[in-house]
């Protein structure tokens, strides 16, 4: 019997702590809500509706509250009132409380609504904000899952152009990141055979480290390796130097919510350098300008694109009449991923890259396939 009665008493308990926070709020519109209050933030209350989820309304718009619990109310001297709200009365708000009994005041003079009184304490408020931010920096700058991520990738690649044919890619990517820069290691390797014979033998891999000059400017550096079995290839090596503009940085846009957006744009001076098994040794200057466009969709689906403009200052010497500017490359990237785990992706991967002046035996345009599975690191 006493058990079931402790029972019965704790059930009573916690049914009314669950309860505790439900109000009905009134809009200056004409509308009300009734819901669970959660918090107030950024001058918002944010609200628990049975039919509309968690909600956000902006302080502004509403009217006054009604309930039968108490709130703590933040007026606009400073002083704090733990009080129930009984409505609104001509414009004013209705309180009551045990030091004050009931008493009326204007609901524009009430700035801060909440649950506890250090939650409509500002100085409070902006301390634990800074204390969370402080430990984050703490966390990213000491542990290693913070500043380094990665990715394995295994793809099956189709392709058309220059060589038609099945191959296979794997990929190894490696990257760390802190606020003050952005280092990226990549290995990429092909190997493919079209009837009996090796139709893709080659190995691809870059170095990049971008260092934040302000919050919107950067500069970066960046050299690029290659070996091709199949084009003869014994090593072709670019290296870039250049700056580059955040157009837009994380967090400053959205499509959905919790999106991450990111544009950045990149011009930079390149000097390559290729050695052939067969054939004469070539090297030049020229430049890069590259827009890269990254977005992940509510933490989920990822999608990257990115197009190169690579203008190479060497004479073709394969074309009629060719200038300067003739020798000119257009690349153009797109990336999908589907996570299937927290750790395993399906990904999508499409690749175009036009030369305007090839060499001798080539065509001008190269599309590449490739689906594959991702396990991020």
């Amino acid at each position: 019997m006493r058990i079931s009665i402790v029972f019965f008493m704790l059930l009573c308990f916690f049914s009314v702590t669950a309860f505790s926070s439900e109000a009905t709020f009134f809009l200056k519109n004409g509308d009300r809500i009734t819901g669970t209050l959660k918090n107030f933030e950024e001058n918002h209350l944010v609200i628990a509706n049975p039919s509309l989820g968690e909600a956000k309304i902006l302080w502004e718009t509403v009217a006054g509250v009604q309930s039968v619990n108490t709130f703590y109310f933040r007026l606009e001297k400073g002083n704090i009132v733990s009080a129930k709200p009984e409505g609104v009365v001509d414009g004013k708000q209705i309180l009551v409380s045990s030091l004050s009994g009931r008493f009326e005041i204007l609901r524009e003079q009430i700035i801060m609504v909440g649950l506890t009184e250090d939650s409509v304490n500002p100085e409070y408020l902006r301390t634990q904000k800074e204390l969370k931010e402080t430990q984050e920096k703490l966390e990213r700058a000491t542990k290693i899952h913070y500043l380094w991520s990665g990715f394995l990738q295994a793809s099956f690649s189709g392709t058309s152009g220059n060589t038609d044919s099945a191959t296979f890619v794997g990929i190894a990517h490696v990257e760390r990141k802190t606020e003050a820069d952005k280092f990226t290691a990549h290995l990429e390797g092909r190997y493919g055979k079209s009837d009996n014979e090796v139709s893709a033998e080659e190995v691809f891999g870059y170095l990049r480290e971008n260092v934040e000059i302000t919050s919107r400017l950067y500069v970066y550096g960046r050299i690029e390796s290659k070996w091709d079995r199949v084009k003869d290839i014994d090593i072709a090596m670019i290296a870039e130097l250049g700056f580059g503009i955040h157009i837009i940085k994380e967090g400053e846009f959205q499509v959905f919510k919790d999106d991450k957006i990111t544009l950045d744009f990149d011009l930079g001076a390149t000097y390559s350098a290729t050695d052939y098994s067969e054939g004469e040794d070539t090297n030049s200057a020229g430049m890069v300008a590259r827009l890269i466009y990254d977005h992940v969709f509510a933490n989920k689906w990822h999608i990257n694109m990115s197009g190169q403009y690579i203008q190479d200052f060497e004479k073709p010497q394969n074309k009629e009449n060719a200038s300067q500017l003739d020798g000119y490359k257009l690349k153009f990237e797109f990336l999908l991923e589907i996570p299937l785990t927290d750790v395993l992706a399906f990904t999508c991967n499409l690749k175009d890259e036009y030369v305007n002046a090839p060499a001798p035996g080539n065509k001008r345009n190269d599309f590449y396939w490739l689906f594959g599975l991702k396990i991020n690191l």
